[in-house]
């Protein structure tokens, strides 16, 4: 028989074509009922309700010359709802398909490149016009792809779901977005995605379908509960090999990315914690032979933002990742968070944290090479939408409970508040340590650090009224030794478009040029019940 996905082709190919459904159990005590035709879970193990399986094996004959022996095999499996049953208090359910595609020589070890295309090979339309092949939906870069449900609740301690979690074993040119990687040819793929990620830890918890009946609309309820909610989430993951890497060549290329809509403490009245944000994460690291089995890291990275577009990954073998993790991108934190603790502590604040390494364009000509310092290390922390309030009465100015609550425009209501305010507040701070250090003892970084306040009052008492908005600036240097350096950089040039990469270092104000090392400024006012009124600017 000819078997062909228009690039293999065997034209005396034997052939094994199955496609079925079944109903299972795995685990200790299962049985068939009396006329066997049921399944009857035993007492621990798995029950697997309509399970499929289509499979199809090729084996090249006598008449395909070089390609006698050499065999391919295709598979996809389906689960419709697998449960643990046996544990009293412990609940697991999962569904899902499972794709699988292997190549072989007729040594039967040697993998084989390209693998057999079985979407095209299995069409009845073109290459299958006798329907002798069951029909299979997997490509040839894929070797194993894993797409599904899953939702766990243990003892109501911790109760999860997953809407959808994917993972993919492939081989396919990945195009890095990074002119000195260009195209990596023939790159190993392992890519994991997780989304609809919402999980409660604590006591109470429970899912709202008694028996679950459908993953799909499955939901957490937390009525009752005392624990900390998590919402929304998500994960993306993706590790590349290239396809020239050997035995002992640890070269690899990792992007990680976890969202998060919103982490919230449930079941204390009064008392409001919740907070969200995001994750990333980049790793490179180079070759190491056998005397040195561990990878090293390597500044070359892969640009994920770049590699996961549709023109640059068009069959979407890897998660898209966002714009914020180029290349130069070592790790990132951001997030927003809100607190109300019964009215007498109320704040908001959104926050950023940075790590990354790229050429650093100081302003100032006496660093570096021509002011330039290259491949610097990076570490940059921002504060922003800073408010707090001490006293009492105050509180979050929109409901948590509201599914239109937003954290990063969330604000404080001081309405009939006695107490402390300070709203506006930003922090931004930036550290560069050269790429050339030499070492340990090597001391060289430089800092630049603003501290904003639009404004900190006294509020609740008529007549009485203390104000006062500043800014702190901050620039530091040190040599080698770790003594005081007179060249600085120049934060305000440094951090302005086009010096600066994008998404690591803060924007910094005029103020904080390099012949800056601390500089104060502010107002403040003071109003007695218009006994005692004064004003100061500093």
């Amino acid at each position: 028989m000819t078997v062909t996905d228009d690039v293999i082709l065997l034209t005396d190919a034997k052939i094994l074509s199955f496609t079925g459904t079944a109903d299972l159990f795995v685990g200790i005590g299962g049985s068939l009922n009396g006329d066997r035709t049921d399944v009857v879970n035993g007492s621990l193990g798995f029950a697997v309700d309509g399970a499929s399986l289509s499979l199809v094996t090729v084996t090249g004959g006598i008449g395909d010359g070089a390609n006698a022996g050499d065999s391919y095999m295709g598979v996809e499996a389906g689960i419709g709802a697998a449960q643990l049953i046996g544990i009293s208090g412990l609940d697991l359910y999962a569904g899902g398909t499972v794709k699988l595609n292997s190549a072989t020589d007729a040594d039967g070890v040697t993998p084989l490149t390209p693998r057999m295309n079985w979407t095209s090979a299995t069409d009845d339309a073109t290459n299958d016009p006798n329907m002798l092949l069951t029909d299979l939906n997997v490509g040839s870069e894929i070797e194993l792809q894993v797409n599904g449900q899953a939702a766990i609740n243990a003892f109501g301690i911790f109760v999860a779901k997953v809407d959808t979690f994917e993972m993919k074993l492939a081989t396919a040119d990945v195009t890095t977005g990074n002119p000195a990687l260009g195209t990596l040819a023939d790159a190993k793929l392992t890519t994991i995605s997780l989304s609809g990620l919402d999980a409660f830890a604590g006591v109470g918890a429970s899912f709202d379908q008694d028996p679950v009946n459908d993953l799909s609309t499955l939901n957490i309820d937390t009525t009752g509960a005392l624990g900390f909610s998590l919402s929304g989430g998500s994960v993306s993951m993706a590790i590349v090999k290239p396809g020239t890497a050997g035995i002992g060549d640890l070269t690899s290329y990792t992007g990680i990315e976890i969202g998060l809509d919103a982490a919230e403490l449930v079941g204390v009245p009064g008392l409001t914690f919740i907070a969200g944000g995001s994750v990333l994460s980049y790793k490179a690291s180079n070759a190491a032979g056998e005397t040195a089995p561990v990878a090293v890291p390597t500044p070359e990275k892969i640009n994920w933002f770049e590699a996961t577009n549709s023109t640059n990954d068009p069959a979407d073998l890897i998660p898209e990742f966002s714009e914020a993790l180029t290349d130069a991108v070592d790790l990132q934190i951001n997030g927003s968070a809100a607190i109300d603790v019964f009215g007498v502590v109320v704040g908001t604040v959104n926050f950023s944290m940075t790590q990354g390494i790229a050429d650093v364009h100081t302003g100032n000509s006496a660093l570096g090479t021509s002011g330039t310092l290259e491949d610097a290390s990076i570490l940059a922390v921002s504060l922003s939408n800073l408010n707090l309030f001490a006293g009492i009465g105050a509180s979050l100015d929109q409901d948590p409970m509201d599914p239109g609550f937003d954290l990063e425009t969330v604000g404080i209501d001081t309405s009939g508040g006695l107490g402390f305010s300070v709203v506006g507040g930003t922090v931004d701070m930036a550290i560069v340590r050269p790429g050339d250090i030499a070492g340990p003892t090597d001391m060289r970084s430089y800092t630049g650090l603003e501290i904003g306040l639009e404004g900190a009052s006294l509020i609740g008492i008529e007549g009485l009224a203390l104000n006062a908005a500043g800014t702190v600036s901050v620039n530091k240097a040190t040599d080698a030794a770790g003594m005081p350096a007179a060249q600085r950089i120049d934060w305000s040039s440094a951090t302005t478009e086009p010096e600066v990469v994008p998404n690591l270092l803060p924007t910094f104000s005029s103020e904080l040029n390099k012949d800056v090392e601390l500089r104060i400024t502010g107002s403040a006012s003071l109003d007695i019940f218009g006994f005692v009124v004064g004003k100061a600017d500093f």
